[in-house]
């Protein structure tokens, strides 16, 4: 944490990906960008052997393809990464995304209780519509508001969650004007600021 950025204008923030809350995600706005490329095995493998034509000569013999150059190793990846983000406890049923939210806002040293961050997402605790087969016609809207009942039960259902768009609203509340969220990120971006030190 000594190398983190002072400045908020520079800090490296991340905090939901695809709707999904992920415990402590912090990730770099340039990350849009990166890709992490993993190169497959390196390591040369044997020469293929095959017959050649027995000119006349005794037992036909065999003999090596050529070999090709091998390119130099990239430096390995590390197959794991520890960073020192603040571990909070989930302290509601159906919140995963606040409880991630205050871990990543922690990690800045921005300390908000859950209950704070929860008030600020607007529940919207009104009963689903039903449909045929226990399917869900209308509920809320998860991307403008908390949906349900936030210790309640989604298999009920009472209770669902809430979408990036209100986590994102969030951060950059609470002091983190770079944070970005979203769906369909590429777990290689993940994988890129994993690498590079960023928790995610």
């Amino acid at each position: 944490m000594d190398n983190m950025p002072s400045s908020a204008a520079t800090r490296r923030q991340f905090l939901t990906a695809g709707g999904v809350a992920l415990a402590g995600a912090v990730l770099s706005t340039t990350a849009a960008s990166a890709v992490l490329k993993i190169p497959a095995a390196s390591t040369p493998s044997p020469s293929p052997i095959s017959p050649s034509p027995s000119g006349g000569g005794q037992g036909g013999g065999v003999t090596a393809s050529p070999t090709a150059t091998a390119s130099p190793t990239p430096a390995p990846t590390p197959a794991t990464v520890t960073i020192p983000v603040p571990v909070y406890q989930q302290s509601m049923v159906l919140d995963c995304e606040t409880a991630a939210l205050q871990q990543g806002l922690g990690y800045y040293g921005i300390l908000v209780s859950q209950p704070t961050l929860f008030a600020q997402e607007n529940a919207d605790t009104r009963l689903p519509v039903m449909g045929a087969n226990h399917t869900v016609a209308r509920w809320g809207n998860p991307y403008t508001n908390f949906v349900g009942y936030v210790n309640g039960s989604d298999w009920t259902p009472t209770g669902f969650g809430v979408y990036w768009p209100v986590i994102l609203e969030l951060a950059h509340r609470y002091g983190l004007p770079n944070a970005i969220g979203g769906e369909g990120i590429a777990p290689s971006q993940v994988y890129s600021e994993l690498a590079a030190g960023h928790p995610v």
